[in-house]
């Protein structure tokens, strides 16, 4: 640190020296201070300009929002403050020579773009009518993409997430509201006197069943209320409700019901048609699996891309000709990750292979093996063991829980790092 601190200074003091020189020349000339150094970062300089223009913009976009960011003294420190973190973190950027690429920053302002609702060319025309200039808003675009792979390469090694965190997030109230179910249920009630007869309650029954076919057949609950005004029929939306804001009346037919279905529940009001027209949350993950297992064989040196093709049409054909997969998968399969296995690949996703070996899969039919497939790794030949479809709603969930605890620990990390790397850093503030 000692080093860094006297670099600086040579550095500062040389920037000093290199000003001296110019206003001597100019010594019989009125000088205007165009700007000034804010503070020295490690071998960077933040700039006064720099520092009013970000603190300008924070404070226009409270303005917009009717927020409140402190004093003028608060804001301009946490502004410095922000201004000299992400001169450390650029330089470090740029010590391990990492760059956003034009293409890359390209798909990144289209995809803003998209998520403001426009095409990038409309969203280059609103900024400048707003007063803003588009290649310097894509150049701070650069620049955030840039921290946000520096700080990611810096913190996600730093994030530990286990078994236990995973289990006891998913018990707690903002775990299980991960897997709350949301019915949505449209309801009429049919009422009935609390002194009505047998018969009377019974010509009120049926008024609720066709009611209730009706509705299955299409019709809605708000126009069937019109249509039976005479009986009192009244319609009320419940809108969306967890178990525990449902009617404890409903309760139970609802858990039971599909989306569409049509029930009446009796209750001592009467008889409540109602209807489940949408539903929400825990819903299950499906996913398509195949069962396989293959044989790799890699062109080399000494075997060229054609050698490599024959060798596995030939190895298909003693497959076919009845010998065992797995065998020739271990003497001869190049995959060393699968061959003492007998090539097995085991139960696997769509989207887990390479183009070519996915379409391989998908076409070749259960039981039998596929045609020689060339993809970047070499020659295959694959044996299609078996085909299921796989509830993985556990595992999307734990995947959602995960994701959720590694954010929130990702933040805690991230604020001790900047603090560190601040700490360590040499900064001279000049203002």
């Amino acid at each position: 640190m000692v080093g860094k601190q006297r670099l600086g200074a040579r550095w500062a003091r040389g920037v000093v020296m290199s000003a001296t020189v110019l206003l001597a020349s100019f010594s019989q000339a009125e000088v205007e201070v165009i700007d000034r150094i804010a503070a020295i970062v490690e071998d960077d300089v933040v700039m006064v300009s720099e520092l009013v223009n970000r603190t300008e913009m924070i404070r226009e976009q409270a303005r917009a929002s009717g927020k409140s960011v402190g004093s003028d003294e608060e804001l301009r420190a946490g502004v410095l403050d922000n201004l000299i973190l992400e001169s450390l973190q650029m330089q470090m950027a740029q010590r391990a020579g990492f760059y956003i690429d034009d293409n890359r920053l390209n798909l990144a302002m289209s995809n803003i773009a998209q998520q403001n609702g426009m095409e990038l060319n409309s969203f280059v025309q609103v900024l400048e009518q707003n007063g803003q200039s588009y290649a310097m808003v894509r150049e701070q675009v650069r620049k955030d993409m840039i921290l946000q792979e520096v700080q990611r390469g810096n913190i996600n090694h730093r994030v530990q997430i286990t078994e236990d965190e995973i289990e006891n997030f998913l018990v707690s109230p903002e775990g299980k509201a991960l897997t709350e179910v949301f019915n949505r249920v449209d309801h009429l009630l049919v009422p009935v006197a609390s002194d009505a007869d047998t018969a009377a309650e019974a010509t009120l029954r049926n008024i609720a069943e066709n009611i209730q076919r009706a509705a299955k057949d299409g019709e809605a609950l708000a126009q069937l209320a019109v249509d039976n005004a005479d009986a009192g029929a009244s319609r009320s939306d419940l809108g969306w409700r967890n178990e525990e804001q449902m009617p404890e009346i409903f309760r139970a037919t609802v858990d039971a019901m599909a989306k569409g279905d049509v029930e009446i529940v009796r209750s001592p009001s009467g008889f409540h048609v109602i209807q489940l027209t949408d539903r929400r949350g825990n819903e299950a993950t499906i996913v398509p699996q195949t069962k396989l297992s293959h044989i790799l064989i890699k062109p080399t040196e000494v075997l060229t891309d054609e050698e490599a093709k024959v060798k596995i049409e030939s190895l298909l054909q003693r497959a076919k000709d009845g010998e065992d997969f797995a065998e020739l998968a271990k003497e001869y399969s190049d995959d060393i990750g699968t061959a003492q296995r007998g090539g097995d690949l085991g139960w696997s996703n769509m989207g887990t292979f390479v183009p070519e070996f996915e379409q391989a899969m998908i076409a070749t039919p259960e039981g039998e093996y596929s045609e020689p497939v060339k993809t970047q790794f070499g020659w295959h030949v694959l044996k299609i063991e078996g085909r299921r479809d796989e509830d993985v709603s556990d595992i999307v969930l734990r995947n959602r829980a995960r994701g959720i605890i590694h954010d929130r620990k990702y933040q805690e990390e991230l604020e001790i790092w900047l603090q560190k790397t601040r700490d360590e850093a040499y900064v001279d503030i000049k203002i």
